[in-house]
């Protein structure tokens, strides 16, 4: 764990085949985290995973390793070897299938920093410094109201969140249910979090 607390982001080795560098990855994140005898609880809370598969992958690994259409105005790998490999380019109709089949687009930048995932939640449970915990409350196209966890791990070259919607049973939390992990390269998102972070905090 050499690059600001967590491992190196894996390099782009199948530049032409990206099935290739998925399946690679798929593999390593599976054995540490979508598997659930290995899973590590996130403060003693039990972490669920939909136990939903698209073409033989988790839909939970293929939603953190791929973007919305049109979400950034710029490359959010401009200054990463991501950018010079990447075949897709943001474009919807460039990506793989198994992405494109849940509407989004593949990209290589977040695919070589899924592996975090697991790691961030070991630091959150040691309490590392650079950590921070919050709940909040969200409303779904329905107007129902979600609350989320996340975990923000940032530090140096780190920027990186994972989110959990908060799962009751009885009045008590049950679990947290996995919703997407994901590097955060918009100031907006970064500013959005330190304000629900210190509003958080304020109402502790």
């Amino acid at each position: 764990m050499d690059f600001y607390g967590v491992s190196h982001p894996c390099r782009v080795e199948n530049p032409y085949n990206n099935c290739i560098d998925l399946q690679i990855n798929y593999t390593k994140l599976y054995n540490n985290f979508f598997d659930y005898k290995k899973r590590e609880k996130l403060k003693g809370v039990f972490i669920y995973v939909e136990d939903k598969y698209i073409n033989g992958y988790m839909e939970r690994y293929l939603h953190s390793i791929s973007i919305k259409k049109n979400q950034y105005d710029s490359y959010p790998c401009i200054n990463d070897e991501s950018y010079v490999h990447c075949q897709s380019k943001c474009i919807p109709n460039k990506s793989m299938h198994c992405v494109s089949s849940i509407s989004r687009v593949f990209c290589y930048y977040r695919l070589n920093r899924v592996k975090w995932i697991s790691e961030v939640i070991c630091l959150a449970n040691k309490d590392d410094e650079n950590i921070k915990i919050w709940s909040c409350t969200h409303y779904d196209k329905k107007g129902k109201s979600i609350v989320k966890r996340k975990v923000w791990y940032k530090n140096g070259l780190v920027n990186f969140i994972i989110i959990f919607e908060e799962k009751y049973k009885n009045n008590n939390l049950n679990l947290l249910k996995f919703i997407t992990a994901y590097p955060v390269v918009k100031r907006a998102s970064e500013i959005k979090f330190i304000k629900e972070y210190n509003k958080y905090i304020e109402n502790k």
